[in-house]
């Protein structure tokens, strides 16, 4: 785990969910029970701050709105249920850019990618998911920067082709099965049995290693995958375990944070 990703789970995990701020001694406490030492800290979040992600304001270390945005995004995937129903369409984007804008091009594929798309076609990527309103702000946020020669389509279809088809000529689901079972290897032996300290490390770091299927599994709905699908229990096992953790790994969260991020915490809940 590198001190970034681990920032992004403390922050999705209990910071956004307890209404809290952290000051930066607070933060840099929590991270170095991982390893990690403060030089490595203080660089990691230098970088996310120069990068728009995070920002300091009076000793408190933040998200800035396109960071809460991002983790907005893998908190509601992470927690979320991972069964759901099909409802019969495929959102299609199809877009043209020219060579010169591949940088363009490139970062447009990987934030297709993070949403679950699957690319069908060269320039042409589609999901079976609803998540037309994210895409919307996408295309809203690329098409500012076209240029004239530049297009950028969405459309949405509700018979296109054999979706099985089209499942497997998207979604490399041989890996994605892989890769949850190495997960199932690994996390159903672990005792959640541990002291405070060793249960928030474990648990963050379930988090985590749970999280990085964001980035290969599509989460397709129920309709499309075999009846049997290995992420349906390894969704289980995280669930299981992450509730049996919780408890002393909260408690320790609770007696890491300082009486300035409490006094932060509460300002924060008079004025929800």
């Amino acid at each position: 785990m590198k001190p970034q990703s681990l920032v992004f789970t403390i922050y999705g995990d209990y910071v956004l969910k307890n209404r809290v701020n952290l000051t930066f001694q607070s933060l840099v406490k929590m991270m170095t029970v991982f390893g990690f030492t403060e030089p490595a800290i203080r660089a990691a979040l230098y970088r996310m701050k120069k990068k728009g992600i995070i920002k300091e304001i009076d000793g408190r270390i933040e998200l800035s709105p396109e960071g809460l945005k991002r983790t907005m995004e893998g908190v509601g995937r992470v927690y979320g249920e991972y069964k759901h129903h099909w409802d019969g369409k495929w959102r299609i984007l199809v877009y043209n850019l020219s060579e010169e804008r591949r940088e363009l091009r490139d970062s447009l594929r990987r934030e297709l990618t993070w949403l679950g798309f699957g690319s069908l076609a060269q320039s042409t990527w589609i999901s079976p998911n609803p998540v037309d309103d994210t895409l919307k702000e996408v295309i809203s946020r690329y098409g500012s920067l076209l240029k004239e020669r530049d297009h950028l389509f969405f459309f949405v279809a509700t018979s296109w082709g054999d979706p099985q088809q089209i499942v497997r000529r998207c979604w490399n689901l041989s890996q994605i099965d892989q890769a949850y079972r190495e997960f199932l290897s690994k996390w159903s032996t672990v005792d959640p049995n541990l002291d405070y300290e060793r249960a928030f490390i474990t648990k963050l770091t379930l988090v985590h290693e749970y999280r990085k299927f964001l980035n290969i599994d599509p989460m397709l709905p129920q309709e499309l995958l075999p009846e049997d699908w290995i992420g349906y229990r390894a969704h289980e096992l995280f669930v299981s375990l992450y509730s049996k953790l919780a408890p002393k790994a909260d408690e320790y969260f609770t007696s890491m944070v300082k009486s300035k991020d409490k006094v932060s915490q509460t300002r924060l809940r008079q004025e929800g």
